[in-house]
């Protein structure tokens, strides 16, 4: 059964390239000093960046507990 929930649960192959773009785009604005840059046309602020590392994080523990299951 986990392995059913862990595919629905899990982000699509567009939410993670997205949320990669954005936390590589974010942390090279930081690195220049700005506290907010727009990706794809959007605004992209602290609570955005930090939800696209979590959303990363989720994406690589489902991952990890698919390939150990395996």
């Amino acid at each position: 059964m986990v392995p059913i929930l862990n595919e629905e649960m899990a982000p699509s192959a567009a939410e993670i390239d997205l949320a990669r773009r954005i936390v590589e785009a974010y942390r090279a604005a930081e690195d220049q000093g700005l506290g907010a840059i727009a990706v794809d046309g959007k605004m992209v602020d602290v609570p955005v960046a930090e939800r696209a590392e979590a959303l990363l994080r989720r994406h690589a523990a489902i991952a990890a507990r698919d390939k150990a299951n395996r």
